[in-house]
């Protein structure tokens, strides 16, 4: 039953039951970054270190065109998998 505490105010507790938490997996990375090649705008299921330079390129230098801060994105997938990450 709802409890007046001010007009125009409702406060009404309801039970939300006994609900278990579904697993997921949560062993996918995703990286999100400046590449010098590969697909633009979609995801790209990458399972190698070795596979993310042949889709999207190896690591970047910073340049005229490229800031310092953004050329990051092939050594953080370097990390990840010589981490043991599976699949990004």
């Amino acid at each position: 039953m709802a409890t007046y505490l001010a007009p125009g105010v409702f406060v009404e507790e309801k039970s939300s039951g006994n609900k278990q938490i579904e697993a997921m997996s949560t062993s996918i990375a995703a990286f999100i970054g400046v590449a010098s090649m590969g697909p633009i705008g979609r995801a790209t299921l990458i399972t190698s270190a070795a596979e993310f330079a042949r889709v999207f390129g190896g690591p970047m230098q910073p340049d005229a065109t490229i800031p310092a801060l953004l050329p990051h994105l092939a050594y953080a997938v370097q990390h990840f998998f010589a981490e043991r990450g599976t699949t990004c």
